[in-house]
């Protein structure tokens, strides 16, 4: 397709995703994104991606005009607010950091031997129970919440191996979970990905941190918090570029 073209005229934010730092990436432009990539979700204004150099001038004093420009860096930025206020998204604009459950302990709880009951009458046990963890006494590893009868009686994934009342059992994360930032100098660096409105571009952003002012702020009316982000993109190892852009066919042309 040769320029000019009003189909090269692209808009609309598309869709950007992260990973993990060494996440598999996918094969192509059209090829699905492999395991750990995630959707980030709505923004507030899509994204921005800007690279600008750092260059010197070779200047002699025989001459005006410099006799070489030197590039001393590169910066290269991806930038955009993630409108979804979650624990997740917190780690990813903190690079990194650390989540411990706020779990509830139940002092009351009761179990039956060979039965995947447990009765609490101060639990309350509600939906949200559902796939939580649960340990104590007589309750064997692993086992989590399968089903809520009613606020006093719920069914677990394993069979109690003993017969108690009155034990502790904790109900692991039942009030979410809390976060603590990364000790400094100990950031991760993560991935990011982005495919066009159309389905025409990929790119792969290979190594980054989160490097802006992380300032949220709640006000009144319809001016919702942001997660704003800015990820600095830094050289990846193997060799590889520290991303690639990936092209439809018919945006090739020139």
């Amino acid at each position: 397709m040769a320029s000019p073209d009003t189909a090269n005229v692209t808009t609309g934010p598309g869709t950007l995703y992260y990973a993990p730092l060494g996440t598999t990436e996918p094969a192509s432009r059209v090829a699905a994104w492999p395991a750990g990539w995630v959707a980030v979700g709505y923004t507030a204004e899509g994204h921005s991606f800007s690279s600008s150099l750092s260059i010197d001038d070779v200047e002699v004093a025989e001459l005006l005009d410099p006799v070489r420009r030197v590039t001393t860096k590169r910066d290269t930025k991806v930038a955009f607010a993630m409108a979804e206020i979650t624990l997740a998204h917190l780690k990813l604009l903190m690079n990194g950091g650390t989540t411990t459950p706020d779990s509830q302990v139940v002092t009351d709880a009761a179990t039956t031997s060979a039965s995947p009951t447990l009765t609490s009458a101060s639990a309350g046990f509600t939906a949200d129970d559902v796939g939580k963890t649960v340990t104590g006494a007589g309750i064997p590893a692993a086992t989590t919440i399968l089903a809520v009868t009613n606020a006093t009686t719920a069914t677990m994934s394993a069979n109690a191996t003993a017969t108690a009342a009155g034990v502790s059992v904790t109900i692991v994360g039942r009030h979410g979970s809390r976060f603590s930032p990364p000790q400094v100098g100990a950031e991760v660096r993560a991935m990011l990905g982005w495919d066009a409105e159309d389905g025409l571009e990929r790119v792969i952003w290979r190594r980054v941190m989160q490097s802006g002012n992380s300032e949220i702020a709640r006000r009144k009316g319809a001016d919702f918090a942001k997660f704003n982000a800015e990820f600095s993109l830094e050289q990846p190892g193997g060799g590889l570029s520290p991303f690639d852009w990936f092209f439809a066919e018919d945006r090739v042309a020139a």
